[in-house]
């Protein structure tokens, strides 16, 4: 689990939305991707994949993690 006080994770949104990045369901939102943002972006963001990801590389202080597969190359 991820402590609250690391990522900031008192709010419902996402702390990536404010600058995301290209992997964030909310980067560049389109009819493909609105529903994942939703519902990830917005009170869900702990259970998300890329949430979880990059805050573990963010409390870490790694770029990359072994074993990392990008999600731009899915």
């Amino acid at each position: 689990m991820i402590k609250k006080d690391v990522m900031n994770t008192d709010s419902d949104i996402c702390p990536f939305v404010r600058k995301p990045f290209s992997e964030c369901h909310c980067f560049d939102m389109t009819s493909r991707n609105i529903d994942s943002a939703i519902h990830y972006c917005v009170n869900h963001f702990q259970s998300c994949e890329i949430f979880q990801m990059k805050s573990v590389k963010k409390i870490s202080g790694h770029e990359t993690k072994p074993g990392f597969k990008s999600l731009e190359a899915s």
